[in-house]
């Protein structure tokens, strides 16, 4: 072979495989629990560094499309996070992360409600994005003493309709970020719990020490469309860097401190109108 037609070859074999490299294809897939073989609802599907991401629906189906090397991480509370091609499987099964539910003797039977963010001079709006999940750092009343979670109770400032919104309670990582997840079981948001007395977690025996990180995830839908952001309603008491968001699109999937916020006069005067309130009691 001569050499130019040894060069024209190679620089042919280069862009076929560039070419086969950014080659989409569209997957319809399901995730499902390894041992029930039922679907799993809402379960997170990123694509690894890559501004992508999407959720499965109510019955753990979902549809992404993919460039031919890419790998998706698959997670959902409860369940252990998996990172896989979709290429060759149709269903991608989720293994159950064994959990203990430990009896739990509570010492002070008075409820103690500890605020994200209290209320004083005005009102702090954050817009709330679909596959965005915006969380919360709050301090718990004594940070030597240990607390099991009751209640979590978050107000808006619009009506919910048929957005889906994932509870998140996370402990705090060694670098001061949100870090394991602690809820056992997925818990959904719905339009009751946000208006009328929270979500009653105390089922899940849940405890903490010195900070917790609480909040939402946008998930999904009801209805095929997704409507434009809503607005998480919180007050303006506590410093805004403990405020924290990620996103599914964003490629490193990173937790970041919400940078600014709209400040607008407080209209209600109550002090429970707040991003997040925790009930929580202590535990012997």
């Amino acid at each position: 072979m001569t050499t130019p037609s040894y060069i024209t070859l190679t620089i042919l074999t280069t862009i076929c495989s560039i070419l086969h490299g950014f080659t989409q294809t569209t997957y319809t897939r399901v995730v499902a629990d390894s041992i029930t073989h039922t679907g799993v609802p809402f379960a997170t599907i990123k694509v690894k560094h890559k501004a992508a991401g999407i959720y499965s629906n109510e019955s753990g189906q979902f549809k992404i499309t993919l460039a031919q090397n890419d790998s998706v991480v698959v997670s959902s509370v409860g369940y252990r996070t998996r990172e896989l091609s979709l290429s060759d499987l149709d269903t991608v099964w989720l293994a159950g992360m064994a959990t203990l539910l430990e009896e739990v003797v509570i010492a002070d039977e008075r409820k103690l409600t500890v605020c994200g963010i209290r209320e004083r001079k005005g009102s702090l709006s954050f817009g709330a994005q679909f596959g965005g999940e915006y969380v919360v750092k709050i301090a718990l009343p004594d940070t030597t003493l240990l607390y099991v979670l009751n209640k979590i109770t978050f107000l808006t400032n619009r009506k919910i309709n048929d957005e889906v919104l994932q509870l998140r309670i996370y402990d705090t990582g060694d670098d001061g970020l949100p870090g394991e997840q602690l809820l056992k079981r997925p818990v959904t948001i719905t339009r009751k719990m946000l208006h009328d007395n929270g979500t009653d977690i105390s089922d899940q025996a849940i405890t903490c020490q010195k900070y917790i990180f609480v909040g939402i995830e946008w998930t999904g839908t009801i209805s095929e469309r997704i409507d434009s952001p809503f607005l998480l309603k919180c007050t303006d008491a506590l410093p805004i860097a403990r405020t924290y968001v990620r996103t599914i699109l964003d490629p490193e999937y990173q937790w970041r401190l919400v940078s600014s916020a709209t400040t607008v006069p407080s209209k209600t005067g109550n002090p429970f109108n707040i991003i997040a309130s925790v009930e929580v009691f202590l535990v012997r």
